[in-house]
């Protein structure tokens, strides 16, 4: 499904399925949420933000557990995401990927490339290794046991974690 960048309203707990078959392919745009309960985006295929060099926002909870790539632009998931085990999200150089909410990596899912990810939200639980050039910190409480393996940005927010966190030398 190829998707061009035009906005798409939701809510009323409305559900957009992406099998894991489906290569779900999007440009600039967002789905917004229009009232009642907030719509949910299921991967279980692939989704690509692959072209635009602006923006996609995803206002819906965003339940992953097959893989995102953003090659282009940046990619929102403004409501949170939980990642299953084996799900993939995967940042290309010069692209972005924004988690906002409560985001969720198990210890078998993977958040790499050569761009940058940013959590500006609420807790990220993170069991898994991070292997992305850029990781932002900019609010919000980091739980879990987890490592990094690119450069750290500590803007602001908390550490709270039961378990540890490595971060590579010379990464903060």
């Amino acid at each position: 499904t190829t998707w061009d960048g035009s906005n798409i309203s939701s809510g009323n707990g409305a559900k957009f399925v992406n099998d894991a078959t489906g290569i779900f392919n999007a440009g600039d745009g967002g789905i917004s949420h229009s009232g009642g309960s907030r719509a949910t985006f299921t991967n279980s295929g692939r989704f690509n933000k692959n072209s635009g060099s602006g923006s996609n926002v995803i206002d819906t909870v965003f339940e992953n557990s097959g893989t995102v790539s953003v090659t282009s632009g940046k990619l929102k998931l403004a409501q949170g995401a939980t990642n299953a085990d084996n799900s993939k999200l995967e940042v290309g150089a010069g692209a972005e990927l924004e988690l906002n909410g409560d985001v969720s990596l198990t210890a078998k899912t993977e958040l790499k490339g050569g761009g940058k990810a940013r959590f500006l939200g609420l807790t990220l639980l993170a069991n898994a290794l991070i292997d992305i050039a850029n990781f932002d910190f900019d609010g919000g409480t980091l739980n879990g046991s987890n490592g990094f393996s690119g450069l750290v940005n500590w803007n602001d927010g908390n550490w709270n974690s039961a378990g540890h966190t490595t971060i590579a030398h010379g990464g903060v």
